[in-house]
Order: structure tokens, then C-alpha cells, then sequence
């Protein structure tokens, strides 16, 4: 076991003591939100070979296990509004996977906490465009086109601002 491995998990089991005789809520909430973001970067420290750099992979070369942890540490930061730690992390996800549909979401999700619609939106067409059978960023989609467009019929935002796709009669009747 890596000495940071070590490391990590002592810090854990001492935050998850603190976090058992804690009695208020939001230290509670605090210390659960950086456990999880230790245990994430517990499973990337287990992951990597002894003799790999401690930096950030970087390129295409970034494995499936890796990412996955990586941008449900950076959703942890967004989620609990650690701006200064979390833009990095996007920074560092966008460089290494630009296309892939949960780093685009984030993006997005990051995005909209700003209130940077029209910017989302294009993040999300993207998204779209990439995954157009994927749930969650149709329905982001969709919530962010009316904010960004100036009205019309539902029908006429979904044609002028998503490229033109043809409604299905049987489902617009």
C-alpha cells in the first residue's frame, strides 16, 4: 500500500469518528460531503501503478475507472459549491475527455449554476448531439430552451433551436 493510500484512509477513518459523535446536522453534512471526496480519491490512489506520477492524467489516456471517480469528485465539489476546487477539476476533465456525455454535463450543470443559459445550452446541444437518446441532458435541454429563446410554440423552439428535428405528428396531435 502507497504511503498516500495510507494516508487517505487514516483520514478517513478519523473524519468518519468526528462524523459519529458530531449532534449538528451541518457538520454532519460537511464532514459526509469530504468523505466521499476522499473515498474517490481513495479508489484513483488504488487504481494507479506504484510508479505512476501524483498529477492529474491528462490526454485520452485517462482510464473509464479514473474519469468515473474524477467527475463524481468534481460533482461533490459543484454540488456542495467549492467554486475555487471545482474549476480546476473541470478544467482538468474538459482537457482529458471533451466528448465524453458526463463531462459535457457537468459542464453544463456547472454552467447553469452560473446562469450562463445560452452558453449551456450550447454545451448541451452538443450533448445531444452525442447521446440523443440520453434522458437527462434531453430534459436539461429542453428546461434551458426556454429560458434562452423568445418564445414561439414549444414546437417551433424544439425545430429553430435544436437543428431542425422533425416532430412526430402522432406525439405533437
Amino acid at each position: 500500500m502507497s504511503e498516500k493510500v495510507q494516508k487517505l484512509a487514516e483520514e478517513i477513518g478519523r473524519l468518519e469518528a468526528k462524523l459519529l459523535v458530531s449532534d449538528d446536522s451541518d457538520i454532519k453534512e460537511a464532514l459526509a460531503g469530504k468523505i466521499a471526496v476522499l473515498r474517490a480519491d481513495l479508489e484513483i490512489e488504488k487504481a494507479r501503478p506504484d510508479d505512476s506520477l501524483d498529477v492529474a492524467p491528462a490526454g485520452p489516456n485517462i482510464s473509464g475507472a479514473e474519469l468515473e471517480s474524477a467527475i463524481r469528485r468534481a460533482r461533490v465539489m459543484l454540488s456542495q459549491g467549492k467554486k475555487a476546487e471545482f474549476r480546476p477539476m473541470l478544467a482538468q476533465l474538459v482537457k482529458s475527455a471533451p466528448e465524453n456525455i458526463d463531462v459535457m454535463e457537468l459542464q453544463a450543470d456547472s454552467l447553469l449554476a452560473g446562469k450562463m443559459y445560452q452558453e449551456a445550452f450550447g454545451v448541451l446541444k452538443k450533448a445531444r448531439k452525442a447521446a440523443p437518446s440520453n434522458v437527462s441532458i434531453e430534459k436539461k435541454l429542453a428546461e434551458v430552451a426556454i429560458l434562452v429563446t423568445d418564445g414561439g410554440s414549444f414546437g417551433d423552439q424544439m425545430r429553430s433551436d435544436l437543428g431542425g428535428a422533425a416532430i412526430n405528428p402522432d406525439i405533437a396531435a
